[in-house]
């Protein structure tokens, strides 16, 4: 899982959205909870 969520924080600084991980993780936290409910 950890790698999954490297992998998108990756795709979405190519994008310019995030420029880093720890700003990644509150946001990939939220479409994870998103997805599961």
């Amino acid at each position: 899982m950890e790698a999954l969520l490297t992998r998108l924080s990756d795709i979405l600084d190519h994008r310019g959205l995030i420029t880093s991980v720890p700003e990644a993780t509150p946001y990939l936290e939220e479409r994870r909870g998103r997805f599961r409910s």
